[in-house]
């Protein structure tokens, strides 16, 4: 069964560490909400064992997933301790400037809450707590495939990816070429929103600021993590308060030694 069934959906085992291991395929999927009761036989050919949804609670209800029964399912808010504000606000943001009720937010504006948006990813409680969870439960050893998801797939989504594959030792060229893959899937998917708001003369481009999938966004989450850290293993002990062995434990799990390697 193919992850690109999903909306948004992939496998993270496509791409290589800086020494040459491949990360393992067929272990981590990332994907946009899966809320269509089609998607159920899909997930069960993956052998999806757990879904992560880092969704608010709003979020999950409104549109809640629907999996097979033998899916265990994780709520990972990771917007939890700032509801109101900062990166829970990007989509109600955007919504209110896309529907004209925010004309006092020019494009640049919204660009930049989502720069400041991708910065607190790093930071915010809620999200460090649900990224050290993932991780912790990833480098068990009855780890079962998995899946993770926000709305779109592209902003909390990307950044759980991206951190990920940076504990997995991917370079951030491959991780940031991930990240872009999701501009298209994503435009894709809103492409009738988007159409109507153009011929009811809404701010079209004001729409590609808010679903657009742009290097500076997640550029912004590494270079926070970066400020304020140092190095990764600096953030995943201190701000994840992971132990080290997590991370070995880790890339033992989920990635696969080069060919001819002992």
């Amino acid at each position: 069964m193919s992850p690109a069934r999903l909306p948004n959906g992939r496998d993270l085992g496509q791409f290589r560490t800086s020494d040459g291991r491949l990360v393992r395929p067929g272990m981590l999927f990332r994907s946009a909400a899966p809320t269509d009761p089609s998607l159920v036989s899909v997930l069960a050919g993956l052998d999806i064992g757990v879904v992560y949804d880092l969704r608010t609670i709003g979020e999950s209800q409104h549109r809640p997933d629907i999996l097979p029964d033998s899916v265990r399912l994780r709520a990972e808010d990771m917007l939890e301790d700032d509801p109101d504000s900062g990166p829970a606000s990007l989509g109600s943001i955007a919504r209110a400037s896309l529907a004209g009720e925010r004309p006092d937010l020019s494009r640049d504006e919204l660009r930049q809450a989502f720069l400041t948006g991708y910065r607190s990813f790093v930071t915010l409680g809620s999200s460090r707590r649900a990224a050290a969870r993932i991780l912790t439960e990833l480098a068990e050893e009855n780890t079962r495939p998995v899946l993770f998801h926000c709305t779109a797939g592209k902003d909390r989504t990307g950044w759980l990816a991206a951190l990920i594959l940076l504990t997995l030792g991917v370079p951030e060229e491959q991780i940031m070429s991930d990240y872009l893959s999701s501009g298209p899937a994503v435009w894709e998917m809103f492409a009738p929103y988007a159409e109507q708001l153009r011929q009811s003369g809404g701010d079209v481009e004001m729409m590609k600021v808010a679903l657009g999938v742009y290097p500076e966004y997640l550029r912004s989450s590494f270079t926070e993590l970066h400020e304020r850290f140092g190095t990764l293993d600096n953030y995943l002990s201190e701000g994840l308060s992971l132990d080290p062995a997590i991370g070995a434990e880790l890339r033992a799990r989920m990635l696969i030694p080069p060919t001819g390697a002992p």
